[in-house]
């Protein structure tokens, strides 16, 4: 009895089920605001854990991906294996398992319990959608499937609450209950053969895994998964093994078709055996006729764009206002903490790094909640599903996916929602595709950056009377990356993505209205882990890249422009002691500011202006001359040779290097470089300067041939720290990072460089 107090206090629930459940909800009815995320080591995966409170103790519920089957292929199926099996790092050994299966879809929900039922660990069924199912025609007789699967069914529906109670009773009774005996279906007598074999193989390899018999299923019909991958590491020979009992097991069938063939007879019995349909009319479903329209090759890609406009005009127009506001307020304070503390180093990291850079990381907050506002609105309406299977023909020409789709063009708005969208794609290697693809679109960064070239280079002309050549060139900038894309894709598909894809299938989920719950709780999750985990590293490049513009910051450099400022103050003073005035008295400004003479007035307004004008040039000098005399200066100079092809000078080369970042801050850098202050893409002195800058043998830096080559060479390179680091997290590792950072910027500089030499003898 004791044993059974203890076990109780310290009880863990693993939950599990299909997409479009109901699971996120039920989650989130038992355990309330007592929620925390956990990232499993080697993967990708988060799962959240919420906490139950019982009479007896509490319960930690861990909320697993939804899946469709343990088929292992997957990361989320391979976590879900091992947290039945009791491996699973920081989650314990459960002690029961909650299966969420959606009544309106009985028999796809049961293929998952059916696997889940295989482990010795107790389960409950909790019973979701059956209103969907009314709606249908059709009654789901829980007593009866209780009886069916030999384990407890409780109806639910989380939204209104309904049947928590009885749930919670279940989960509690569950845990202090002896082992359950797991189900073992009929397979053919050398199948059962050979997962008995393995199985023995599995327990030798992998003491710790409390269970291998589902483990040695898994091995046989898949042959595939971490499981797998770390067997085969360990003993060169299984590979082979495994081959020759497929064989033998399947006498000439295929395992998988023989395991599905088994486990759909079964559920077809407890099915008949608990489920009744209401007569059904001749009138087609509401949501077939509705799938006739939204799927439709005309009609449903029109629909589609209808969509995706309202959606990118939310991520452009919608999250401006907020992304304006953080930004001014992280400005504010940064004016603020500046005004309030003495120049040196110190005033500099917490201004120019700390501060600039938390602004830089929560910048990209509204565009990353908007976007996933309405991914989770759509999934949860059920919509999604279907752009994806629209979507899917097109994009798996590029060896990707129909649900690669949204992620990509979201990376037009930017690329760092858009990496984190994929994480809706189920197979490993098309995810790892559209994550890679996605910097190649042109993102709101890239913006004023050709907004700037353009507006000081291309001539204002039309082409062939009707078209406008700046917009061409505009147009040009953001096709350019998806041309590139394309046989980036090939090529991957080729080489490191080499190897057969999962099949594309996708469950159309019944049309329901969307969950406030649901799209709260995505938006919290989504917010949080972009914080959480890419926020900290992104502060940290920030950081490091201020010091690099900062140091060595000479003192002889401060030391002659504060000498500088001096002789203009003085020489605002002489100006003033020159005015007319009475002998033996000195002009001072508050003096002149009473004088009753309008003219003396008006001169000293024009003094004053003219200091200001003088101290504020003195400032962009001197932020223009600690730039060059730094390391990222010193950085720029040594890889002049390297930007000449380009037609660039240490000057756009340093501007390149320092705006690794983020990609709009070159901009910024330009003005300091080129010795103009605080500008944008649309400062006239900025395009003055750009126009006027001058090479060392006098002729002009700037024509159009430079400024193509730098739009093309932004349009392609990987300028953007941030979407780095939020790549490394989600595919947990900097392998791709590097990777995808060497590659842009590879074809950056090549397509740069070709750029400008062609532009050059076009313009000979």
């Amino acid at each position: 009895m004791s044993g059974q107090t203890v076990a109780r206090k310290a009880a863990t629930c693993v939950l599990l089920g299909n997409p479009n459940t109901g699971k996120s909800s039920l989650f989130g009815a038992l355990t309330g605001a007592r929620q925390k995320v956990a990232n499993f080591p080697g993967v990708t995966v988060e799962a959240k854990l919420g906490t139950l409170s019982g009479p007896d103790g509490k319960l930690t519920l861990v909320d697993l991906p939804g899946t469709y089957s343990l088929s292992a292929r997957s990361p989320d199926e391979a976590i879900a294996i091992d947290a039945l099996a009791g491996v699973l790092p920081k989650v314990p050994q459960p002690d029961v398992a909650l299966v969420v299966v959606d009544a309106s879809n009985l028999e796809r929900n049961l293929y998952l319990l059916t696997q889940v039922l295989e482990f010795e660990l107790p389960v409950v069924v909790a019973l979701s959608m059956v209103d969907v199912a009314a709606n249908k025609g059709q009654s789901i007789d829980t007593e009866a499937l209780a009886a069916a699967l030999a384990v407890p069914v409780v109806t639910v529906h989380a939204p209104e609450r309904k049947g928590l109670v009885e749930l919670r009773g279940a989960l509690f009774a569950a845990c202090g209950g002896s082992p359950r005996q797991p189900l073992r279906l009929p397979y053919p007598e050398a199948m059962s053969g050979a997962v008995g074999a393995l199985a023995q193989t599995v327990r030798g390899a992998q003491p710790e895994r409390k269970e291998s018999w589902p483990a040695a299923l898994r091995l046989l019909v898949d042959g595939a998964g971490p499981l797998y991958e770390s067997l085969c590491a360990q003993e060169p020979g299984l590979a082979d093994q495994l081959r020759q009992q497929k064989e033998e097991a399947g006498g000439g069938k295929s395992l998988a078709l023989l395991e599905s063939q088994t486990r759909y007879q079964a559920i077809s019995g407890w099915v008949q055996g608990c489920r009744q349909q209401a007569p059904q009319s001749g009138k087609r479903p509401l949501s077939d006729r509705i799938d006739d329209i939204v799927t439709h090759k005309l009609w449903g890609t029109l629909i589609l764009a209808l969509v995706l406009l309202v959606v990118f005009e939310a991520l452009y127009t919608w999250s401006g206002p907020m992304m304006d506001a953080i930004d001014g307020g992280f400005g504010s304070l940064g004016e603020w903490v500046g005004a309030t503390m003495a120049d040196g180093p110190l005033k500099g990291l917490l201004v120019d790094g700390v501060i600039a850079g938390a602004g830089g990381v929560l910048v990209f907050l509204p565009q990353i909640l908007f976007l996933f506002l309405f991914i989770g609105i759509l999934e949860d309406l059920g919509y999604m599903a279907r752009a994806a299977f629209l979507m899917d023909r097109l994009m798996a020409r590029f060896g990707l996916s129909g649900r690669s789709f949204i992620p990509m063009l979201s990376g037009f708005a930017c690329a760092i929602p858009g990496i984190m969208a994929a994480r809706t794609i189920g197979d490993r290697k098309t995810r790892l595709a559209t994550i890679f693809l996605v910097p190649f679109m042109s993102c709101s960064a890239r913006l004023p950056v050709y907004t700037l070239m353009i507006g000081a280079f291309v001539p204002e002309m039309r082409v062939y009377g009707i078209l406008d050549l700046r917009a061409l060139v505009l147009f040009g900038m953001y096709l350019l990356g998806i041309v590139t894309a394309i046989p980036v894709a090939m090529v991957l598909n080729r080489g490191l993505l080499k190897g057969q894809r999962a099949p594309f299938l996708m469950e159309l989920p019944g049309y329901k209205r969307p969950r406030l719950r649901t799209v709260i709780a995505v938006l919290r999750d989504r917010g949080g882990s972009f914080i959480k985990r890419a926020g900290t590293t992104i502060l940290a490049v920030s950081v490091v890249v201020w010091a690099l513009a900062y140091f060595p910051h000479a003192d002889s450099i401060s030391l002659d422009y504060q000498t500088r400022r001096a002789e203009a103050e003085d020489s605002f003073t002489q100006t003033l002691q020159a005015l007319p005035h009475e002998e033996g008295t000195l002009w001072t400004a508050e003096l002149l500011r009473d004088a009753e003479d309008p003219l003396l007035v008006s001169s000293l307004l024009g003094a004053e202006q003219s200091l200001e004008e003088e101290l504020a040039q003195l400032d962009s000098d001197e932020a223009g001359a600690h730039l060059r005399n730094s390391y990222l200066g010193t950085m720029g100079r040594s890889i002049e040779p390297l930007c000449e092809p380009l037609g660039w000078d240490w000057r756009i080369g340093m501007a390149a290097v320092a705006s690794f970042p983020a990609r709009e801050v070159v901009v910024a850098t330009m003005g300091t470089i080129f010795n103009v202050g605080e500008a944008d893409e649309s400062s006239g002195s900025l395009l003055q300067a750009l126009r006027n800058a001058k090479r060392d043998d006098g002729t002009a830096l700037f024509d159009l041939a430079t400024a193509l080559s730098i739009m093309v060479f932004f349009a392609l390179c990987m300028q953007c720290a941030a979407t780095l680091v939020v790549m490394a997290k989600e595919t947990n590792s900097w392998r791709w990072p590097a990777l995808s950072f060497t590659v842009m910027t590879v074809l950056a500089y090549v397509c740069a460089a070709l750029t400008f030499q062609l532009t050059t003898w076009a313009m000979a």
